[in-house]
C-alpha cells in the first residue's frame, strides 16, 4: 500500500513593519518674513501682484520684500579702497625675424579669372 503524498504548505511571508503614515500638510509659516509672503499670496490678485498661478504670486511677493527690505535698510557706504601707485608697464615687444621678401604680396586670395 501507498501513502498518500501530502503537499508541501506554502509559507506566507511574515508582513513587513511599516511606519504610520502622516497625512500631509504643508509646513506653517515660522518666520514673519513667511507669514508675509503667505499672507501676499493668499490675497486676492491686485496691482501690485496680479499673477493668478501660486508659483508667480510667491515669486513676486518675494521680490516685493526684498525690494522693500532694501528701500527700508540702505546699504552701507562704501569706503574707497587706496589707490595703489602705478608702476611703469613690462616691455612686451616682441622680436619679429622676416627672412627673403618683405613687400606685399599681391593676388594671394584674388580668384583667378583667365
Amino acid at each position: 500500500m501507498v501513502a498518500p503524498v501530502a503537499e508541501p504548505m506554502p509559507i506566507e511571508p511574515a508582513p513587513a513593519p511599516v511606519a504610520p503614515r502622516s497625512v500631509y500638510t504643508p509646513a506653517a509659516p515660522v518666520t514673519d518674513e513667511e507669514r508675509t509672503i503667505a499672507a501676499m499670496v493668499a490675497a486676492p490678485p491686485s496691482p501690485e501682484n496680479p499673477f493668478l498661478t501660486h508659483a508667480k504670486r510667491v515669486r513676486r511677493a518675494k521680490f516685493l520684500l526684498a525690494e522693500r527690505q532694501a528701500v527700508a535698510a540702505p546699504p552701507e557706504p562704501h569706503q574707497a579702497e587706496p589707490v595703489a601707485t602705478p608702476t611703469p608697464a613690462i616691455d612686451r615687444s616682441q622680436t619679429v625675424y622676416r627672412f627673403g621678401n618683405d613687400g606685399v604680396r599681391t593676388g594671394v586670395l584674388k580668384p583667378r579669372t583667365h
